[in-house]
């Protein structure tokens, strides 16, 4: 039987991991709510291609670049855009790993495979160059479904 300290030590690290879950979803309700371009609710748009646990980085600045999400990104394509997004946990950590993006398919300038990974290049509205690596398990199915062929 586990002493009265050790429970409480148990007690104490349940309620710490249910306060960051708590402000991890609170981050996340605030950053969709405040962004210029909330995503849709994914049962009103058609979906194309959908993968979930893809890994990726932006190559907006260097920490992004060394950095990026490992195995927790999804990626939705519909007829119109390329998405990729984080679960509500991870809200918090989008904006400043610069890992959450709509994308207009029309904007998509070029999708450049590279070893393990698609290097994604399109331009902004402020027609800004971006570059965001996509690791996906199903690479071929993701080019078809954005409308662009392999370039070797």
């Amino acid at each position: 039987m586990p002493s009265q300290s050790a429970l409480s030590q148990i007690a104490l690290f349940v309620n710490i991991i249910g306060i960051f879950l708590v402000f991890g979803y609170i981050s996340w309700m605030l950053h969709r709510r405040n962004k210029n371009h909330p995503f849709p609710d994914r049962h009103d748009v058609e979906i194309t291609y959908q993968e979930r646990k893809v890994s990726g980085k932006s190559h907006k600045t260097f920490f992004t670049r060394i950095g990026g999400a490992n195995k927790c990104l999804t990626v939705i394509v519909t007829p119109i855009e390329l998405w990729i997004t984080v679960p509500w946990f991870f809200g918090w950590l989008a904006p400043k790993c610069d890992i959450e993006h709509r994308i207009p398919l029309s904007a998509i300038t070029k999708i450049e495979p590279k070893k393990n990974r698609l290097a994604i290049h399109w331009l902004t509205d402020d027609n800004l160059a971006y570059t965001f690596d996509l690791i996906l398990r199903h690479p071929e199915a993701f080019l078809k479904a954005v409308g662009h062929v392999s370039e070797s």
